[in-house]
């Protein structure tokens, strides 16, 4: 080869390879070609490591070649090693000892073996693994020893694979992932193929400044169902493409336990978090937040299909509508003031009008699809099943609130302006069915404080009304008829 005649020898190595047919014939025909190919050529063939009988099963790098269900799939004894060498950098970090970079680089190979099989994820979860292999062989090639020329010895490939480096927190999170996840991965096909929409959910999300909005679509589902939830104020600052990736991720955990279909279509309209989906950022806040959308499909034993549109098409736009949605009345009552209601009136069981952001109980309902909630649309919701229903709903809603809580005949703490002459007035008057208490709440500062902790300006006070319609109302007497 070329360099030869300068005392330079090159070693050519191919570890595995594999070949199909559409009959056994055909791929014995072309395995006796590739050998004599390989024989002239000069190769040496391991014949005890080949496989020359054609099967529709076969073991490659780890992986099981499936022709029957036409996959990729890891092996049980691939798991079993990937699962023993994440376990052996956990207790080497947990420890506080170095590895040798041979054990880490091992584990590393051992992953990125599974890539046909495991997707993108392999490179997004050895990323970090590889940082730390390459800082500790710079550090040895650094310190190696050199001759009067200056060239380091031949000796330093060796020492720098006997080196030892300690377990960075990034490679922990990546092999913590490993351990936890492996036993989740499906597979994948081996080559594209069209899915059947019955077994495709379709998700797409978009962020803005201050909410994240998206989709899930599934097949035989009436409608689509939606999903909103408030950026933490920390976030807003952050990069749009950071901020698309954790929308991503909060839209899969909010529907990760709705979703029926074995694969997600997930759409965004960043071509930077599209291609971080794809093989990662080298910038680390990018880089954690794709990894979560990753953690979100994977721990959810979906197979995730990242896919780019353009913000014209129709459901980027429904998700940039979503995410401008911004309610003037997402509020929250002072929390000293529910106290004081608590005290008097006992723990709400749910709060039927709430986010994340300004719940006052563990238990929720909301507007849109998030995770934790506890139900969407208080008006779908059973509020006879509960002990109390707590709701500060907008004002707009206050007369339908009260309407729906006799309705289900249940007990109700609302919160209300004092306002005498609404039309809902009369419902929670004292005296009105179903009202057992009225308390004013007197108007002062900081009385109720929005979704971006600004505190609202209000012109009257506020009443918090106990409304027991659990007994059903009775029937007026009709008088006697008079003969």
């Amino acid at each position: 080869m070329t360099g030869s005649h300068a005392g330079i020898v090159g070693l050519t190595y191919i570890d595995d390879c594999a070949a199909t047919a559409s009959t056994p014939e055909e791929l014995r025909w072309m395995a006796a070609y590739l050998i004599t190919v390989l024989i002239r050529c000069g190769w040496v063939i391991s014949w005890r490591k080949c496989s020359l009988v054609p099967t529709q099963e076969g073991i490659v790098l780890g992986m099981r070649i499936n022709l029957k269900r036409y996959r990729y799939e890891i092996t049980v004894q691939m798991r079993d090693k990937i699962i023993a060498a994440a376990d052996e950098i956990i207790d080497a970090a947990q420890r506080r000892i170095r590895l040798p970079v041979r054990t880490v680089a091992s584990f590393a190979g051992k992953v990125m073996s599974t890539y046909l099989a495991a997707g993108d994820a392999a490179y997004i979860y050895t990323k970090d693994t590889y940082k730390l292999i390459t800082n500790a062989l710079n550090m040895t090639y650094k310190w190696a020893p050199r001759n009067r020329a200056g060239v380091t010895s031949r000796r330093w490939v060796r020492a720098a694979w006997r080196a030892h480096t300690l377990v960075s927190a990034q490679a922990l999170v990546e092999a913590k992932y490993w351990r936890r996840t492996i036993h989740f991965i499906r597979g994948a096909p081996i080559a594209p193929r069209t899915i059947p929409a019955r077994l495709v959910a379709t998700m797409g999300a978009d962020t803005s400044d201050s909410a994240s909005g998206g989709f899930l679509v599934e097949h035989g589902q009436p409608a689509a169902r939606n999903f909103l939830q408030r950026l933490e104020n920390d976030e807003c600052n952050r990069s749009s493409t950071e901020r698309e990736l954790l929308g991503l991720a909060r839209l899969l955990r909010a529907f990760q336990t709705k979703i029926v279909a074995p694969s997600i279509q997930l759409y965004c309209d960043s071509q930077t978090a599209y291609r971080a989906l794809r093989r990662g950022s080298n910038k680390p806040a990018i880089h954690a937040a794709a990894r979560q959308v990753w953690s979100a499909a994977i721990e959810a034993g979906k197979e995730l299909i990242p896919a780019w549109l353009p913000r014209e098409t129709d459901e980027i736009r429904i998700c940039d509508d979503l995410s401008k949605l911004v309610q003037a009345q997402d509020w929250q009552l002072d929390v000293s003031v529910f106290a004081e209601l608590v005290r008097r009136y006992g723990e709400p069981s749910v709060d039927a009008f709430a986010d994340p952001g300004n719940a006052q109980v563990a238990r929720y309902y909301t507007r849109f699809h998030i995770r934790g909630t506890a139900g969407v649309d208080a008006f779908t919701q059973d509020w006879a099943a509960e002990e109390l229903v707590y709701a500060f709903p907008p004002f707009s809603m206050v007369g339908r609130t009260v309407r729906y809580a006799i309705m289900m005949h249940a007990k109700l703490l609302i919160i209300a302006p004092d306002r005498p002459g609404a039309p809902w007035a009369p419902m929670l008057a004292r005296g009105s069915f179903g009202v057992r208490d009225v308390y004013k709440i007197p108007l002062r500062e900081g009385l109720i404080r929005g979704y971006d902790d600004k505190y609202f300006h209000l012109t009257e006070g506020l009443m918090a009304v106990l409304l027991d319609a659990t007994q059903k109302r009775k029937p007026r007497s009709r008088p006697a008829k008079v003969t």
